[in-house]
């Protein structure tokens, strides 16, 4: 990691990084802190507690002793930018994170011309949760069918489903994968685009077609394989279009060649099992950093939708979905009606499959 940042702070411009409460922007700024030490760190920050990790990013930047710049919004101001952020996209994508990956990159170009960001961490050093939610059920889920379902309604009935979860249920674990990363449950999808269960995709834009595997190290770096070629594609993408709608160029030195191929040699059970998500970097960053504890939630780069789609954003995502012409997408228009609803009672948390319809209808 040091060898690549150093390499990637080579410019004649302004350059700095990206940091967050997370591990891999941290890390990154060790390193930066090696090579540059009157580098930039850029920081956003919201009210809302659960999604709001600049006060331990702020704990990072003092250890390191570099310049910080933070950028603390609340649910208002953010979304007075939310127009602006969106009109980045040019084309559908359903990622809300879109909104403070365009305002930290606002802030960054204040003061610099390139950032580095921590991209890339989470899938080569298994730092999403559906790793684990995965891998636990290896075990079961070469059972057939109808035994995975009674091990399944048995731990629900006996402890909430605290031993077991609904991936069990599936007959393939790459779709198991593919269901986690789904932004629409298939009932939600049915009622809404009936004629899409006719349709299969392109057996090439499959990432997710591997086999079954007994072994948990291979299962892993099916998906890590799958993650790589997947959601990081879509993440990437919105980096960049955040960034380019700021004339601010972002550097990944996790998606380096060295780092990826450094990666690659590491036993992936060393980051594997309950809370040990990158646990590989974890260490090494805690060793720099002793003052600042592990983590202990994964909060992500987001912002509160869920409560925005029920107050705030009410008006405008409810006049977007049913005032556009559904018909050319061949949507129905009660299903949405009825998401909408579910969603605004608190009956149901569909932020996603909400905000991947905006995104199609902007």
């Amino acid at each position: 990691m040091d060898q690549v940042v150093e390499g990637q702070l080579l410019s004649d411009v302004p350059i700095g990084g990206f940091l967050s409460g997370g591990v891999d922007s941290a890390l990154i700024g060790t390193s930066i802190k090696k090579y540059h030490k009157e580098a930039q760190l850029f920081t956003i920050g919201s009210d809302s507690k659960t999604h709001d990790e600049s006060g331990r990013a702020k704990q990072f930047a003092e250890a390191l002793e570099l310049q910080q710049s933070i950028w603390k919004l609340n649910a208002k101001e953010m979304l007075h930018y939310w127009d602006e952020a969106m009109n980045t996209l040019h084309e559908p994508m359903a990622d809300f994170s879109i909104l403070p990956t365009y305002l930290v990159s606002k802030l960054a170009k204040k003061q610099v011309t390139v950032a580095l960001s921590g991209d890339g961490g989470d899938e080569l050093f298994f730092g999403y949760e559906r790793f684990w939610s995965v891998g636990k059920n290896i075990k079961y889920q070469q059972h057939p069918s109808l035994l995975r379902k009674g091990i399944y309604g048995f731990d629900k009935y006996a402890s909430g489903n605290k031993k077991f979860n609904a991936v069990l249920l599936a007959s393939r674990q790459g779709e198991a994968q593919q269901g986690l990363n789904s932004r629409f449950r298939k009932e939600w999808l049915e009622a809404l685009a009936p004629d899409l269960n006719s349709i299969s995709l392109p057996e090439e834009y499959d990432v997710y077609s591997y086999s079954n595997s007994k072994d948990i190290g291979t299962l892993l770096q099916n998906m890590r394989h799958s993650e790589f070629y997947g959601m990081m594609q879509k993440t990437l993408r919105k980096v960049d279009l955040a960034s380019m709608g700021n004339s601010l160029e972002v550097r990944v030195p996790f998606l380096d060649k060295q780092m990826i191929e450094a990666s690659l040699k590491i036993d992936p059970l060393l980051s594997y099992g309950k809370n040990k998500s990158k646990q590989v970097l974890k260490n090494i960053l805690h060793k720099r950093i002793p003052s600042v504890q592990e983590e202990t939630v994964k909060k992500g780069f987001s912002v509160p939708l869920s409560a925005w789609f029920r107050a705030d954003l009410k008006p405008l995502i409810t006049e977007r979905l049913l005032d556009a012409n559904l018909l050319d997408f061949g949507f129905e228009r009660a299903a949405i009606e009825k998401m909408l609803k579910s969603h605004g009672n608190k009956e149901q948390d569909l932020k996603w499959p909400l905000f991947t319809l905006y995104a199609l209808l902007k």
